[in-house]
Protein backbone atom coordinates (compact mmCIF):
# COMPACT_ATOMS: atom_id res chain seq x y z
CA UNK A 1 0.00 0.00 0.00
CA UNK A 2 2.32 2.61 0.90
CA UNK A 3 4.85 1.92 -1.65
CA UNK A 4 1.91 3.46 -4.32
CA UNK A 5 2.22 6.51 -1.90
CA UNK A 6 3.82 9.53 -4.10
CA UNK A 7 5.70 12.64 -1.83
CA UNK A 8 3.97 15.78 -4.00
CA UNK A 9 6.34 18.58 -4.42
CA UNK A 10 4.93 21.22 -2.10
CA UNK A 11 5.42 18.85 0.65
CA UNK A 12 8.20 20.72 3.21
CA UNK A 13 9.09 19.12 7.14
CA UNK A 14 9.73 20.39 10.29
CA UNK A 15 11.30 18.45 12.39
CA UNK A 16 11.59 19.11 16.10
CA UNK A 17 14.36 18.46 17.69
CA UNK A 18 15.58 16.33 14.89
CA UNK A 19 19.37 14.91 16.53
CA UNK A 20 17.83 11.58 16.56
CA UNK A 21 19.20 8.57 14.26
CA UNK A 22 15.91 6.88 14.01
CA UNK A 23 13.88 10.23 12.85
CA UNK A 24 16.62 10.93 10.30
CA UNK A 25 17.08 7.39 8.68
CA UNK A 26 12.90 7.64 8.01
CA UNK A 27 14.03 11.44 6.83
CA UNK A 28 16.61 10.55 4.17
CA UNK A 29 14.12 7.68 3.09
CA UNK A 30 11.67 10.25 2.07
CA UNK A 31 14.09 12.64 0.74
CA UNK A 32 15.09 9.24 -1.42
CA UNK A 33 11.13 9.32 -2.51
CA UNK A 34 10.84 12.88 -2.95
CA UNK A 35 10.67 15.16 -0.40
CA UNK A 36 12.85 17.82 -1.44
CA UNK A 37 12.84 20.57 1.27
CA UNK A 38 12.93 19.97 5.57
CA UNK A 39 13.60 22.34 8.19
CA UNK A 40 15.85 20.42 11.57
CA UNK A 41 15.48 22.14 14.47
CA UNK A 42 17.48 21.32 17.06
CA UNK A 43 21.68 21.11 18.68
CA UNK A 44 22.84 21.86 15.14
CA UNK A 45 26.76 20.49 15.80
CA UNK A 46 24.30 16.85 16.76
CA UNK A 47 22.03 17.06 14.05
CA UNK A 48 24.56 17.95 11.31
CA UNK A 49 27.07 14.92 12.93
CA UNK A 50 24.36 12.72 12.75
CA UNK A 51 23.49 13.99 8.90
CA UNK A 52 26.96 13.31 7.98
CA UNK A 53 27.37 9.55 9.81
CA UNK A 54 23.50 8.20 7.83
CA UNK A 55 25.27 9.56 4.57
CA UNK A 56 22.26 12.26 4.48
CA UNK A 57 21.59 14.42 1.29
CA UNK A 58 22.26 17.70 2.99
CA UNK A 59 20.40 19.62 -0.25
CA UNK A 60 17.04 21.26 0.52
CA UNK A 61 17.63 20.90 4.25
CA UNK A 62 18.56 23.68 6.85
CA UNK A 63 19.17 23.06 10.77
CA UNK A 64 18.24 26.08 12.79
CA UNK A 65 19.88 25.88 16.04
CA UNK A 66 18.14 25.80 19.51
CA UNK A 67 19.00 25.48 22.96
CA UNK A 68 16.65 22.82 24.02
CA UNK A 69 13.73 21.16 22.98
CA UNK A 70 11.17 23.24 24.46
CA UNK A 71 13.02 25.64 21.44
CA UNK A 72 13.35 23.30 19.14
CA UNK A 73 9.41 22.86 19.47
CA UNK A 74 8.60 26.44 19.12
CA UNK A 75 10.32 26.97 16.37
CA UNK A 76 9.53 23.99 14.29
CA UNK A 77 5.87 24.79 15.11
CA UNK A 78 6.95 28.58 14.56
CA UNK A 79 7.93 27.14 11.00
CA UNK A 80 4.54 25.52 10.18
CA UNK A 81 2.43 29.14 11.48
CA UNK A 82 4.66 31.19 8.79
CA UNK A 83 3.46 28.98 5.73
CA UNK A 84 7.12 27.73 5.53
CA UNK A 85 6.37 24.15 6.60
CA UNK A 86 3.36 21.99 5.91
CA UNK A 87 4.22 19.15 8.02
CA UNK A 88 5.39 18.88 11.20
CA UNK A 89 7.13 15.93 13.43
CA UNK A 90 8.71 14.77 16.44
CA UNK A 91 11.98 14.32 16.92
CA UNK A 92 13.87 13.83 20.25
CA UNK A 93 11.43 15.84 22.47
CA UNK A 94 8.68 14.23 24.45
CA UNK A 95 5.17 14.09 22.89
CA UNK A 96 4.05 16.81 25.72
CA UNK A 97 6.77 19.40 25.23
CA UNK A 98 5.72 19.26 21.45
CA UNK A 99 2.20 19.19 21.78
CA UNK A 100 2.08 22.18 24.23
CA UNK A 101 3.87 24.30 21.50
CA UNK A 102 1.11 23.37 19.30
CA UNK A 103 -1.33 24.08 21.70
CA UNK A 104 -0.25 27.65 22.69
CA UNK A 105 -3.03 29.99 21.97
CA UNK A 106 -0.69 32.66 20.81
CA UNK A 107 1.64 30.74 18.90
CA UNK A 108 0.45 27.44 18.02
CA UNK A 109 -1.05 25.87 15.16
CA UNK A 110 -4.57 24.90 16.57
CA UNK A 111 -7.42 24.80 13.82
CA UNK A 112 -9.28 22.04 14.97
CA UNK A 113 -11.46 21.95 17.69
CA UNK A 114 -8.94 19.26 19.63
CA UNK A 115 -6.56 17.30 18.70
CA UNK A 116 -6.52 13.13 17.48
CA UNK A 117 -4.27 10.18 16.59
CA UNK A 118 -4.83 8.80 14.09
CA UNK A 119 -3.32 5.15 12.12
CA UNK A 120 -3.81 3.82 8.67
CA UNK A 121 -3.33 0.25 8.96
CA UNK A 122 -2.59 -2.62 5.92
CA UNK A 123 -2.93 -5.69 7.54
CA UNK A 124 -2.56 -8.57 4.85
CA UNK A 125 -5.57 -10.02 3.92
CA UNK A 126 -7.58 -6.94 4.69
CA UNK A 127 -8.64 -3.85 3.25
CA UNK A 128 -7.00 -0.79 5.09
CA UNK A 129 -8.55 0.84 7.88
CA UNK A 130 -8.00 3.95 10.36
CA UNK A 131 -7.84 3.12 14.27
CA UNK A 132 -8.79 6.53 15.98
CA UNK A 133 -7.91 7.26 18.66
CA UNK A 134 -5.08 5.17 20.13
CA UNK A 135 -2.69 7.57 22.05
CA UNK A 136 -4.22 10.72 22.61
CA UNK A 137 -7.80 11.55 23.89
CA UNK A 138 -7.93 9.04 27.03
CA UNK A 139 -11.29 8.38 27.48
CA UNK A 140 -13.60 10.61 24.90
CA UNK A 141 -16.85 11.16 25.99
CA UNK A 142 -19.72 11.63 22.69
CA UNK A 143 -18.42 15.16 21.67
CA UNK A 144 -14.91 14.42 21.81
CA UNK A 145 -15.39 11.10 19.94
CA UNK A 146 -17.37 13.37 17.10
CA UNK A 147 -14.36 15.57 16.89
CA UNK A 148 -12.07 12.35 16.29
CA UNK A 149 -14.74 11.80 13.53
CA UNK A 150 -14.21 14.60 11.90
CA UNK A 151 -10.33 15.10 11.87
CA UNK A 152 -10.30 12.02 10.66
CA UNK A 153 -12.56 12.34 7.58
CA UNK A 154 -10.31 15.31 6.72
CA UNK A 155 -7.40 11.64 6.43
CA UNK A 156 -10.06 9.60 4.30
CA UNK A 157 -10.50 12.07 2.14
CA UNK A 158 -6.97 12.87 1.33
CA UNK A 159 -6.72 8.94 0.55
CA UNK A 160 -9.82 9.24 -1.64
CA UNK A 161 -12.33 8.15 -0.21
CA UNK A 162 -15.46 9.98 -0.26
CA UNK A 163 -18.15 8.06 1.77
CA UNK A 164 -16.15 6.05 4.59
CA UNK A 165 -17.67 3.57 6.67
CA UNK A 166 -17.17 4.35 10.06
CA UNK A 167 -17.45 1.92 12.63
CA UNK A 168 -18.40 2.57 16.35
CA UNK A 169 -16.35 -0.54 18.45
CA UNK A 170 -17.64 -1.88 21.39
CA UNK A 171 -17.66 -5.35 22.42
CA UNK A 172 -21.22 -6.12 21.79
CA UNK A 173 -23.70 -4.86 19.17
CA UNK A 174 -26.66 -4.18 21.43
CA UNK A 175 -27.14 -0.58 23.80
CA UNK A 176 -26.55 -1.44 27.09
CA UNK A 177 -27.14 1.25 30.10
CA UNK A 178 -24.31 -0.96 31.75
CA UNK A 179 -21.65 -0.18 28.58
CA UNK A 180 -20.77 3.08 28.33
CA UNK A 181 -19.60 2.83 24.59
CA UNK A 182 -22.51 1.91 23.45
CA UNK A 183 -24.49 5.01 24.90
CA UNK A 184 -21.95 7.04 22.68
CA UNK A 185 -22.51 5.06 19.54
CA UNK A 186 -26.00 5.74 19.96
CA UNK A 187 -25.88 9.16 20.64
CA UNK A 188 -23.52 9.46 17.68
CA UNK A 189 -25.66 7.62 15.35
CA UNK A 190 -27.88 10.21 15.76
CA UNK A 191 -25.68 12.72 15.52
CA UNK A 192 -24.70 11.59 12.11
CA UNK A 193 -28.16 10.33 10.53
CA UNK A 194 -28.51 12.76 7.94
CA UNK A 195 -25.15 13.47 7.14
CA UNK A 196 -23.69 12.11 3.94
CA UNK A 197 -20.26 12.52 3.86
CA UNK A 198 -19.61 9.12 6.01
CA UNK A 199 -21.88 5.61 6.68
CA UNK A 200 -21.58 4.93 10.37
CA UNK A 201 -23.16 2.06 12.11
CA UNK A 202 -22.31 1.23 15.52
CA UNK A 203 -22.13 -0.52 18.41
CA UNK A 204 -20.23 -3.27 17.06
CA UNK A 205 -17.74 -5.48 17.82
CA UNK A 206 -14.47 -6.01 16.73
CA UNK A 207 -14.73 -9.35 15.29
CA UNK A 208 -17.97 -8.51 13.74
CA UNK A 209 -16.12 -4.63 12.01
CA UNK A 210 -13.53 -6.89 10.85
CA UNK A 211 -15.42 -10.17 9.13
CA UNK A 212 -18.27 -9.98 7.25
CA UNK A 213 -17.89 -13.82 8.30
CA UNK A 214 -18.44 -13.18 11.93
CA UNK A 215 -21.18 -11.15 11.17
CA UNK A 216 -23.02 -13.86 9.50
CA UNK A 217 -21.83 -16.08 12.07
CA UNK A 218 -23.42 -13.85 14.07
CA UNK A 219 -26.62 -13.02 12.82
CA UNK A 220 -25.63 -9.29 12.44
CA UNK A 221 -27.25 -8.38 8.75
CA UNK A 222 -25.70 -4.65 8.24
CA UNK A 223 -23.55 -4.19 5.18
CA UNK A 224 -20.94 -1.76 6.77
CA UNK A 225 -19.89 -5.16 9.19
CA UNK A 226 -16.53 -6.41 7.60
CA UNK A 227 -16.37 -2.69 5.34
CA UNK A 228 -14.73 -0.31 7.82
CA UNK A 229 -12.27 2.75 6.33
CA UNK A 230 -12.23 4.07 10.23
CA UNK A 231 -12.79 2.02 13.31
CA UNK A 232 -13.40 4.66 15.83
CA UNK A 233 -12.06 3.21 19.55
CA UNK A 234 -14.06 3.27 22.55
CA UNK A 235 -11.23 4.63 24.81
CA UNK A 236 -7.03 4.91 24.45
CA UNK A 237 -6.19 1.55 25.93
CA UNK A 238 -8.18 -0.28 23.27
CA UNK A 239 -7.02 1.65 20.29
CA UNK A 240 -3.54 1.52 21.78
CA UNK A 241 -3.69 -2.15 22.24
CA UNK A 242 -5.23 -2.56 18.78
CA UNK A 243 -2.64 -0.82 17.04
CA UNK A 244 0.42 -2.46 18.69
CA UNK A 245 -0.88 -6.34 18.21
CA UNK A 246 -1.39 -5.26 14.64
CA UNK A 247 2.26 -4.57 14.26
CA UNK A 248 3.65 -7.16 16.42
CA UNK A 249 1.21 -10.04 15.96
CA UNK A 250 -0.34 -9.36 12.72
CA UNK A 251 2.84 -7.98 11.19
CA UNK A 252 0.79 -5.50 9.70
CA UNK A 253 2.13 -2.28 7.82
CA UNK A 254 1.71 1.36 9.86
CA UNK A 255 1.26 5.04 9.46
CA UNK A 256 0.70 7.64 12.37
CA UNK A 257 -0.55 11.14 12.56
CA UNK A 258 -1.81 13.52 14.62
CA UNK A 259 -4.99 15.97 13.56
CA UNK A 260 -6.46 18.82 14.27
CA UNK A 261 -3.63 21.00 13.79
CA UNK A 262 -3.02 23.41 11.02
CA UNK A 263 -0.73 20.73 9.71
CA UNK A 264 -0.66 17.00 10.18
CA UNK A 265 2.15 15.71 12.95
CA UNK A 266 3.76 12.96 12.88
CA UNK A 267 4.30 11.74 16.30
CA UNK A 268 4.97 7.78 16.18
CA UNK A 269 5.95 5.81 19.19
CA UNK A 270 9.89 5.29 20.32
CA UNK A 271 9.11 1.71 19.76
CA UNK A 272 7.86 2.11 16.18
CA UNK A 273 10.26 1.07 13.26
CA UNK A 274 12.17 2.95 10.74
CA UNK A 275 9.04 2.03 8.12
CA UNK A 276 6.16 3.61 10.27
CA UNK A 277 7.78 6.39 10.82
CA UNK A 278 8.57 6.54 7.11
CA UNK A 279 4.91 5.57 6.66
CA UNK A 280 3.77 7.99 8.69
CA UNK A 281 6.11 11.10 6.72
CA UNK A 282 5.16 10.01 3.36
CA UNK A 283 1.01 9.83 4.92
CA UNK A 284 1.34 13.49 6.41
CA UNK A 285 2.73 14.62 2.89
CA UNK A 286 -0.10 13.46 0.90
CA UNK A 287 -2.38 14.89 3.66
CA UNK A 288 -0.36 18.12 4.21
CA UNK A 289 -0.69 18.47 0.25
CA UNK A 290 -5.04 18.32 0.04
Amino acid sequence: MFENFVIPGNAVAAVAAAEDAEVLSALKMAQQAGLKKAYLTGNKERVTALMRDLGMNPEGIEVLDAQDSVQASRLAVKLVREGRANLLMKGLVDSAILLKAVLNKEEGIMEGRRLSHAALMKVPGHKPFVIADGAVNIAPGVEEKIDIIENTLRLTRALGIDQPAVLLISAVEKISPKMQSTLDAQAIMAHYQNDKRLKAAGPMALDIAVSKEAARHKGYDNPLAGEGDILLMPNIESGNVLYKSLIHFAKAQAAALVLGAAAPIVMTSRSDTQDVKFHSILLSALMAAR
